[in-house]
């Protein structure tokens, strides 16, 4: 068994306990209580609500739309992963609601909070771990991706516009407690997630040591909404200039950067350091810094 190898199936073994985690946390503690926090599961719990459809096969069949739209502008190696972490969230989202009603389950509690916290941190777990192994479940991230490739805005504002968009929704189709909860609900699995895939520091410091730098700086700009420099550098033991690029990157949009290297330049040395306070343009402004 080759060192590739056992990588992938370490890899693959992550993302699946990622997707259990997502799949019970929606089956038996969200769906039931009617907890819609963005996103296709979101969309997807209210058609079953309304509609009877199942979950799984209605996140499956938005994802097949955003996937159709977005797969060259992924990556092929995330696009796969994400694709195959999709379909099996899905299935298995379906496969559990089956069992747990030939068992006659409905839910783990009736009690709505305990649902939204608890839910909350299964998902968040599950997507930190699915994240950091280079994937996703799809979605509508994905959908944000998309917009930011084609019109340049900002893919966290506009996962945050979706998401409330949904959330309007939950409210107006289950009351606005409900939609309350499921406001928890977000706010605890973003929280997890970021602890999952980056620690609770603000931002990252990082340093990319690499032969393709134009390709690297050109994506960071595009898809990560982020600035970057370019300095010159000498290897003290072969005496090769080569590229350094340094940039701040969010916690969150970690991964991604993870993912650009390493379709760009496989070869490149990449470093990641805890930046503690960042203060300037696209984080927090020196004025608000100075006045707090």
């Amino acid at each position: 068994m080759n060192k590739r190898f056992r990588r992938e199936l370490s890899d693959w073994s992550v993302i699946l306990f990622g997707v259990l985690l997502v799949s019970f946390g929606l089956d038996f503690l969200m769906i039931p209580n009617k907890i819609v926090a963005g996103g296709f599961s979101g969309l997807a719990t209210i058609s079953y609500h309304l509609f009877g459809l199942p979950v799984g096969t209605v996140m499956l069949l938005l994802n097949i739309a955003v996937f159709a739209l977005g797969y060259r502008m992924l990556g092929k190696r995330f696009a796969i992963r994400s694709i195959v972490s999709s379909v099996l969230l899905s299935v298995f989202v379906d496969a559990i609601a089956l069992v747990m009603h030939g068992f006659g389950i409905s839910s783990l509690t009736d009690d709505i909070f305990l649902a939204s916290i608890y839910g909350g941190l299964a998902c968040g777990v599950g997507i930190g771990l699915i994240l950091a192994k280079n994937s996703s479940t799809g979605g509508t991230d994905v959908i944000a991706q998309i917009i930011n490739h084609k019109t340049g805005y900002n893919t966290g504002k506009l996962l945050v516009a979706i998401d409330i968009a949904i959330t309007v929704l939950a409210a107006l189709v289950f009351g606005p407690r409900i939609a309350m909860y499921g406001i928890i609900t977000v706010a605890v699995t973003g929280t997890v997630v970021d602890l999952v895939i980056g620690g609770r520091k603000t931002a990252r410091f990082v340093v990319v040591i690499t032969d393709k730098p134009d390709r690297i700086t050109r994506r960071i700009l595009a898809e990560l909404n982020r600035g970057a420099t370019l300095l010159e550098g000498t290897g003290a033991y072969t005496g090769n200039k080569r590229k350094l690029i340094i940039c701040i990157v969010r916690r969150r949009q970690v991964m991604l950067l993870r993912r650009i290297v390493e379709e760009e330049d496989p070869n490149a040395f990449l470093t990641f350091t805890q930046a503690s306070e960042v203060l300037g343009r696209g984080f927090y402004p020196l004025a608000e810094a100075k006045s707090s």
